[in-house]
């Protein structure tokens, strides 16, 4: 038996391999099963979650068509197992059930990363297991199983034929890409996989009910009365949501209270609680700053946990980067109009008059008044301008290059990218975006403050979108509760992207002349996620 070490600091081990598991009579039989079998392999669901379009391909064949095949390799898991979980450092437990798949991955066929007891019907899984078996000689690469134990490590696993690994559910892990040149069935990477359950202790429906909420709700239902944001509990309620009272039985909290209440209480209390720890940590008001990243690390620690970060230069090597400038713009496209916003000063509140600051101008002359004016928020071409869908710069999308591993740079759809072009002095009010976007510096330095979004009780919100507070300019009697705000300061130069995710607030100030561009579609179902579809 092999042991995959944990990592550094970990006494526990990340894995166990052991060779030669069924023998080559059994082992071959099995190969034979799994090509007689070959009509009922069905495809594999695309992901465990519709946030991740395409993120596996295989097909598999489920426990009732492979009965035959799984009655040994039961065996041989349940003869392993008390050294597995003192190897792995899981206690022991009772089994609920062995659970079994027949998967195959042929040429092309993957399973990006993923945990495999992260949803309500998979958290009894305590181990996953991975019996590997092909033809003899192997007539396919890749396929390798990686494990990544923490942020920093990953360990690869080679598909050996008559090896069987045990790892804990919960360690994200993926399948890479197979090639297999004759694209034949028979001659694909094949698995025996599965997991092994825990019993769960079974608690009655409404018990959490009875031992939290029901005392919470009523000792906070007074300071809620008479709120005007709190729906009474007829409009509360739908039918569908009504519980059946029946007599003699404990009645739901929510039965004879009002579920807007506890949902108001919730939220406000978990936002206060967000609020105060991330205050009280020591990465409050930092924004990591990564000089390269995964896909996976985008996603899993940025993307899906909603947190900012800085690539710094990560854009630098691409065209718009190497060669835009407002000389490149003047002398390439200087008789081409285009609309921008003027007039910013003498409105005041510019955002939400924006309709009033339209104007069309040639953009040698927008380009003769950036250098006229030293600094100013007077004029500016932002994303509501829609510089890329004007016609005669639409190729120049092409320029950006921003890191397909994070971007969609397939989707050339309306707005999904967007400019900002201006002079120096520049300034977007604090806001935050009902979806996430990457901005990437082209040209100049951009300075940003971000906050998170469980702040948004101090900011003194206007317009709905907007604060009404100037971060460069604090006015503390007027505003006394933003003094304690953490704000984020971040300054992007030429080549560096910001994530800002959905529901942060942030403010911008061009420190120079600045070029930047936005990006809003992503490798997710629907190309971003908006904060409108969770909005009731």
């Amino acid at each position: 038996m092999l042991f995959g070490d944990g990592p550094s600091g970990n006494t526990s081990a990340t894995y166990c391999l052991y060779s030669d598991v069924m023998g080559e009579s059994l082992n071959r039989n099995l190969c034979q099963i799994a090509f007689e079998k070959r009509e009922h392999f069905t495809q594999s669901k695309t992901s465990p979650s519709k946030l991740y379009p395409d993120w596996r391909r295989s097909t598999v064949i489920y426990d009732a068509h492979i009965e035959n095949a799984v009655s040994h390799l039961d065996q041989e898991i349940r003869l392993r197992l008390r050294e597995v979980l003192a190897a792995l450092r899981i206690p022991e437990f009772d089994i609920d059930s062995i659970e079994m798949q027949l998967t195959s991955h042929n040429h092309g066929e993957y399973y990006k990363w993923h945990t495999d007891n992260g949803t309500r019907e998979t958290e009894s899984r305590v181990i996953t297991f991975i019996y590997y078996f092909h033809q003899i000689p192997k007539r396919f690469k890749g396929g390798e199983l990686v494990l990544y134990p923490d942020a920093a490590s990953e360990m690869v696993i080679e598909p050996q034929n008559d090896s069987l690994v045990f790892f804990p559910s919960h360690t994200k892990h993926e399948v890479k890409q197979v090639t297999c040149p004759s694209q034949c069935f028979e001659d694909g990477r094949f698995t025996l996989n599965g997991w092994i359950r825990r019993k769960l202790v079974q608690v009655r429906q409404d018990y959490f009910d009875d031992k939290i909420f029901r005392p919470w709700a009523l000792k906070r239902k007074h300071e809620f009365v008479g709120q005007s944001a709190i729906r009474s509990s007829a409009n509360a309620w739908s039918s569908g949501l009504a519980v059946k009272q029946t007599e003699g039985k404990k009645s739901s909290p929510f039965c004879d209270g009002d579920l807007a209440q506890v949902e108001a209480m919730m939220s406000s209390s978990l936002l206060a609680l967000y609020s105060e720890l991330y205050r009280k940590s020591s990465r409050c008001a930092k924004i990591d700053v990564f000089r390269n990243i995964s896909q996976i690390e985008f996603y899993e620690n940025y993307y899906f946990l909603n947190r900012p970060v800085v690539l710094k230069g990560l854009m630098k090597a691409s065209v718009a980067v190497r060669t835009w400038s407002p000389e490149f713009f003047a002398l390439n496209f200087g008789s081409v109009p285009l609309e921008i916003t003027a007039g910013r000063n003498r409105l005041g509140d510019y955002e939400s008059k924006f309709s009033q600051t339209v104007q069309t101008v040639l953009m040698a002359d927008f380009i003769q008044r950036l250098f006229q004016n030293h600094e100013t928020n007077d004029f500016y071409l932002v994303a509501r301008n829609y510089f890329f869908d004007n016609p005669a710069f639409v190729k120049l999308r092409n320029d950006l290059e921003p890191p397909p591993d994070i971007v969609n740079t397939t989707d050339h759809g309306h707005g999904t990218v967007k400019a900002w072009f201006g002079p120096k002095g520049t300034v977007t009010p604090l806001h935050y975006d009902e979806h996430s976007i990457l901005l990437a510096q082209i040209y100049g330095r951009k300075h940003f403050k971000l906050i998170p979004p469980f702040e948004f009780r101090n900011l003194y919100v206007r317009d709905k979108f907007y604060s009404a507070v100037d971060p460069e300019h604090i006015e503390p009697q007027r505003y006394p509760g933003f003094l304690g705000v953490p704000v984020a300061d971040v300054i992007l130069d030429p080549g560096d992207l910001l994530f800002i995710p959905v529901g942060w607030w942030h403010w911008a100030k061009s420190l120079d002349v600045s070029i930047s561009a936005t990006f809003c579609s992503f490798h997710v179902e629907g190309r971003n996620t908006s904060l409108r579809g969770y909005q009731s």
